[in-house]
């Protein structure tokens, strides 16, 4: 097999105002990027049922893992 030599590694210095002008022409268009993005309704389902189930388990576990009763 043929050993690969190490690559040397360099710091690179870069700031938030270099990249918004690589990316959006101007830093001040950037920062208003950061706005909350609406959920759309499937995720709102999801993050519901996720949070449901967390919760259920959360209170199984505090009731020292009960077995569970099958019909």
């Amino acid at each position: 097999m043929n050993k690969l030599s190490k690559i040397e590694t360099t710091e690179v210095e870069f700031t938030y105002t270099d990249l918004a002008n690589k990316y959006y022409d101007s830093s001040s268009e950037a920062a208003n990027t950061n706005k909350q993005v609406a959920l759309t309704l499937s995720a709102r389902i999801f993050n519901f049922f996720d949070a449901w189930t967390q919760h259920s388990y959360d209170a199984w576990e505090k009731a020292g893992r009960p077995p569970r009763d099958y019909i």
